[in-house]
């Protein structure tokens, strides 16, 4: 895992103990920022705010295009320029965000599978959920045990594209 530590207004997200945390600041609880974290909110976006969901997929195919295995400071900035951030909602949403791409890092980085696949699994994990609606456990182990070889590191389009599934 990328020791790789991120803060914006409040908001911090930080490893710790070999694995990745994120904290919305007032003196709230340390949250696991792993798979199950993020694919739990994509679950509530698709549930709650599906009009939404396509927009959320588009950020999310861009970090997936973009992301290699070293950190790009850009990525982070671009993101930022990206999503607004008029309230404490677009904070939460821009580090959530921010979670997803030091996700797919964290697979892409002193890995042992193929390059690609590990963006790759956290890609399609993703669009299951936020596009599918597939139950969010059931998603955060779907890739698990499928081979990497046969998992390919090429760009997708965004859902505007390609009618949103």
């Amino acid at each position: 895992m990328v020791n790789i530590n991120l803060e914006y207004n409040g908001i911090r997200i930080f490893y710790k103990d070999g694995k990745r945390f994120i904290n919305y600041g007032n003196n709230t609880i340390d949250c696991n920022a792993g798979k199950y974290y993020y694919l739990d909110h994509l679950s509530t976006v698709y549930r709650t705010e599906n009009n939404k969901a396509s927009g959320w997929m588009n950020v999310i195919t861009y970090i997936y295009n973009n992301t290699s295995s070293e950190y790009n400071e850009e990525i982070v900035n671009t993101l930022f320029r990206k999503l607004p951030n008029n309230s404490h909602t677009d904070n939460e949403n821009f580090m959530f965000f921010c979670v997803i791409y030091l996700a797919m890092l964290d697979l892409e980085s002193n890995t042992k599978y193929p390059s690609g696949s590990g963006k790759r699994m956290v890609y399609n994990s993703c669009r299951e959920v936020l596009i599918n609606g597939m139950d969010y456990k059931k998603a955060a182990t779907l890739y698990e045990k499928k081979s990497f070889n046969n998992m390919q590191d090429v760009n997708v389009e965004d859902e505007s594209n390609n009618g949103g599934g």
